[in-house]
């Protein structure tokens, strides 16, 4: 591959502590100072864009003193917000203060940093591409992934998608099929998932007299194999003998399971893993590359052709940080259900968060009432008090505005509160402000 088309930042490999003593580091991820690494060298580390800090960064978005990291009683790195005004989020979610879990992604306005606990560096190369067929994507997890394509689509050697389901394996693959040269040849996808016995798995794979088996089909092509973790253990020697044999066909596979795990456990076929596993991409969660959710958005709206509001709706940046607020167990598959739901209904409902709690349920907040209102004492206080308020505000604003139809000033006359105080909270939650 063109080494111009990509370059290299270091990623931590997290080892875990030996109690010998190391000196912890920490990598920018994103940011003016991305791809930079920081010893921490004495606690507490501070981090902000003043230049007395341990660790200055010239972002605009970062306070003078915005948090540090240090140590607790029991020898973890804890992080601290130092009353920022944008505040410190791990994995989307703002904290005062948190243990700091191997890898953790932590956020300080633009700026993105990982502080492992111990580490090794390890190279993370990123293609200079931000589409790949129909992915998409400029962060670095996901631009590590369209390297590690582009090199896939140069052979024919196997491949392995591992990842979360609705992270899009199955489209990366066929991405890597239409830029190999197999490109005007078959795209077959073998769902595992249909497979209801060895007989029926042998005549989806060889076919029959009377129709024909996806190897056949594939022939010239690329055979995409979607969950092999759920091939029946009696099929998984003759997809390896097919896979060792059929050299006129390209090999993919993808599993939401630890593939490697089970076949050192003996749940799966080890000679099947490791014949799979010459070129293994793992599809990063969406909860993980959350700088991406703009981008996204607006690709997936185009592609689903909808509405000019809805259009609107996506770019507003209002709507792009209600998202980031929520965790996406349903990765972009989820996303696109959720545009999809909204051109079906034909417009934008006033409380996003109760519309989307159809399918699932936002990040801070509960099923019911007297869930709502269930306190625990291992949390910080102001974290939980700042929860139960916000989960407050949400369900006064959803009735409020419900109540005047969605009139603002109207609304916030009866409410006793200022408009624009009202249009932040409006803006805060992704409600719609049709005043």
């Amino acid at each position: 591959m063109d080494k111009k088309n990509s370059h290299t930042i270091v990623l931590p490999t997290v080892i875990h502590s030996s109690g010998q003593g190391q000196k912890p580091k920490l990598l920018v991820t994103a940011g003016p100072l991305e791809g930079r690494e920081y010893m921490i060298l004495k606690f507490p580390f501070t981090i902000g864009s003043g230049l007395s800090n341990e660790l200055s960064i010239a972002d605009s978005t970062v306070s003078r003193r915005h948090c540090e990291i240090n140590l607790d009683e029991h020898g973890s790195l804890v992080i601290n917000d130092l009353g920022s005004t944008n505040g410190t989020a791990i994995e989307g979610v703002k904290v005062t203060s948190a243990r700091l879990q191997p890898n953790t992604e932590v956020q300080l306005g633009r700026t993105r940093i990982i502080v492992p606990l111990v580490q090794d560096r390890l190279e993370l190369v990123m293609s200079a591409r931000e589409l790949f067929g129909k992915s998409i994507g400029r962060t670095p997890l996901i631009r590590h992934v369209f390297y590690l394509a582009e090199n896939a689509a140069q052979c024919d050697s196997p491949v392995l998608l591992l990842g979360e389901s609705g992270t899009g394996k199955e489209e990366l693959a066929e991405d890597i099929h239409n830029e190999s040269a197999r490109r005007d040849k078959p795209f077959i996808v073998l769902d595992c998932n249909a497979f209801a016995s060895l007989e029926h798995a042998h005549r989806e794979l060889f076919g029959a007299s009377d129709v024909k088996g996806a190897l056949e089909l594939a022939s010239g092509g690329t055979l995409f194999v979607d969950s092999l973790d759920r091939l029946p253990a009696d099929a998984q020697p003759l997809l390896l003998r097919a896979l060792e044999t059929r050299k006129d066909i390209r090999f993919i596979a993808a599993s939401n399971q630890e593939l490697g795990t089970m076949a050192r456990d003996g749940a799966f076929y080890a000679p099947l893993f490791y014949a799979f596993a010459v070129i293994v991409i793992e599809m990063p969660a969406l909860r993980r590359r959350k700088d991406d959710i703009a981008l996204l958005l607006l690709s997936l709206a185009e592609r689903l052709h909808v509405s000019e509001e809805i259009v609107r709706w996506c770019e507003q940046p209002s709507t792009i940080a209600f998202l980031r607020r929520y965790n996406w167990p349903g990765n972009i598959r989820e996303m696109r259900l959720l545009l999809e739901r909204l051109h079906s209904l034909g417009r934008i409902p006033a409380d996003l968060g109760t519309f989307m709690r159809g399918d699932v349920k936002l990040e801070d907040e509960n099923d019911s009432e007297e869930s709502h209102f269930s306190v625990s004492a291992d949390r910080p206080f102001k974290d939980l008090k700042n929860e139960l308020i916000e989960a407050f505000e949400r369900r006064y604003l959803s009735d409020l505005l419900a109540r005047n139809a969605q009139n603002i000033s109207l609304s916030a006359r009866q409410a006793g509160i200022e408009r624009a105080y009202l249009q932040r909270l409006v803006r805060k939650y992704g409600m719609r402000n049709t005043d």
